[in-house]
């Protein structure tokens, strides 16, 4: 018998629960404030109230960074109230690679790392536009200078900006490859170039070409020379474009530093920091010496007419096979120059075509072209690589899970905890099957738990949270009332007459709403109280009592 009184009283609380959320029942809704003085839960519940819990409750559905990321506060609770949706932090965590692991990446060994591999018929969906996850908001107001430089200390890359129509330097217009200081030698922060020089003695008794002061010892200048000619280019360093080489100084190719030292006046804004997102133009390729070339002493990006590596026919600079993360913004025509057989820059010439699909790792062609004033087109055919490096966004819906004690259950709890968690992949939603959930066996008697949750997205990038899981196994408390006879004038006070008799109590996560109706019986002039009480992680109880006098 009590096995069956068990399974009733689930079955009652299922239908209550449903009614609830359905709004059903013509009710009083409340939404219930703790009493200083007392146990029970009343208040008032206006309609704005309402709209503004039914607000936040859409967003919270739909709108998984809409919340505000700070967490209710307990109010003497022994489990945390429900809050926003909260981006978490990402640790990276080193996997094995399959052993047909290749440049571009490929499946991890999941057998090895005791997880099961995501479902390969999981559909994703491409957003409409590329990821440019730049923050313009940082950007700085007109000063009278045509242009702002922001250097990624990390990827090695300098974008120039231009200004937008609201006067904000906002529109990325050149990307140049470069090299910061090893070691974090290059400081970040937000500085104003001063003095330029077009020789300039470096540390090491060395020598660079354009030279131009950002602040302190730290300057744009050219790769080094071992004297002031300009066949005596240090070729090794030059090959290090592209990666942190020098002692603080940002290194350029001759071309690149020139055009900032012609173009951009003293007191330009320079911003020096890191991120992973190279920069919306993308990173450029560097020109790569042959060191047996006899050639290798000069920059061939040099414009100087005695130049050797200037050539008959048109030379194209910087023009390598690019390497793009996926689904992030790139232009293939960044950090590129044409010089025609005059040395004229005829960049503005160039155009290119691709088979690129940037949302779907792998090797692709571009082929480059430009058409002469004579209408001969000349070609270059390059390799472009789309790569996914970055590490997936794990999103829940506050700082930690919560389950009632119906989610908690055997059969729902894994499905409970994913429903409370969104994956985000280079803008795009992963399904649940790639992640992986890490926690002890819940019993009703664990009120709270440790939990992991591992993603790893189809490229083997790796991320993880550790948070804690709160349950509350116990529904609200609806005590025996203290009295059965109740009156009033109207509806309204009828019900909060009926609420003063019957307390309402929940010592966990707290009594969240309460609805409470009456019905007549034929043949008395009793009635039957129901009264539906949820807490805030969504267990329900309901009770009946009859009765009770209700006179009007």
């Amino acid at each position: 018998m009590m096995k069956k009184h068990k399974w009733l009283m689930i079955i009652i609380e299922c239908i209550a629960m449903a009614t609830l959320g359905a709004g059903i029942l013509v009710l009083c809704d409340h939404v219930l404030e703790r009493s200083d003085s007392e146990d029970s839960f009343r208040t008032a519940y206006s309609e704005e109230d309402k709209e503004q819990e039914d607000g936040a409750a859409e967003d919270v559905e739909t709108g998984y960074r809409s919340y505000d990321e700070q967490s209710t506060e307990l109010q003497g609770y022994q489990l945390p109230h429900p809050a926003g949706m909260n981006k978490t932090d990402k640790l990276s965590i080193s996997i094995p690679m399959g052993e047909d692991s290749g440049e571009i990446g490929t499946a991890p060994d999941w057998s090895s790392l005791g997880l099961t591999a995501p479902d390969e018929d999981s559909e994703v969906v491409p957003p409409e536009h590329l990821i440019d996850p730049e923050n313009y908001e940082d950007a700085p107001a007109d000063n009278g200078n045509p242009y702002y430089i922001k250097v990624n200390r990390s990827q090695n890359v300098v974008t120039v900006y231009g200004l937008d129509e609201a006067g904000y330097y906002t529109v990325p217009l050149r990307a140049f490859v470069c090299s910061v200081g090893r070691n974090n030698g290059t400081p970040t922060g937000t500085f104003r170039t001063s003095d330029k020089h077009e020789w300039s003695v470096l540390v090491g008794g060395v020598y660079g070409q354009f030279a131009y002061r950002i602040n302190g010892h730290i300057m744009f200048h050219s790769v080094p020379y071992y004297s002031r000619n300009k066949g005596s280019l240090e070729s090794e360093e030059y090959n290090k474009l592209g990666t942190a080489a020098s002692l603080g100084c940002v290194r350029m190719a001759v071309k690149d530093v020139k055009w900032i030292y012609d173009n951009c006046p003293s007191g330009t804004i320079v911003t020096i920091y890191d991120s992973d997102y190279p920069g919306p133009l993308g990173k450029p390729a560097a020109e790569e010496l042959d060191l047996s070339d006899e050639r290798a002493g000069w920059d061939p990006t040099d414009p100087d007419e005695d130049n050797p590596w200037n050539t008959e026919g048109y030379r194209f600079l910087g023009c390598g096979d690019r390497i793009l993360e996926r689904g992030y913004a790139y232009d293939l025509l960044a950090g590129i120059t044409v010089y025609d057989e005059q040395e004229n820059d005829v960049t503005d010439r160039l155009h290119v075509e691709t088979d690129c699909d940037p949302w779907t790792a792998g090797s692709y062609d571009a082929t480059y072209q430009i058409t002469g004033e004579d209408g001969t087109t000349t070609t270059v055919s390059r390799k472009v690589y789309v790569k996914d490096t970055i590490r997936p966004e794990i999103y829940i819906k506050q700082d930690y899970l919560t389950l009632n004690r119906i989610q908690a259950s055997s059969a729902n709890i894994e499905a409970s905890i994913r429903s409370q968690i969104m994956l985000s992949d280079a803008g795009m939603e992963l399904s649940d099957s790639h992640i992986q959930l890490i926690y002890d066996a819940v019993t009703e008697e664990v009120a709270q738990t440790e939990i992991t949750i591992v993603a790893i997205d189809d490229h083997g990038n790796y991320a993880d949270l550790q948070t804690v899981l709160y349950i509350d196994w116990n529904p609200p408390l609806i005590e025996e009332p203290t009295e059965y006879k109740v009156s009033g004038d109207t509806e309204d006070e009828i019900r909060a007459r009926l609420l003063d008799r019957i307390a309402v109590t929940d010592e966990e996560s707290g009594v969240a709403e309460i609805k409470v109706t009456w019905t007549q019986h034929v043949s008395f002039r009793t009635y039957s109280v129901m009264v539906i009480a949820k807490d805030y992680y969504g267990n329900v109880s309901t009770s009946f009592f009859d009765g009770f006098r209700i006179e009007e």
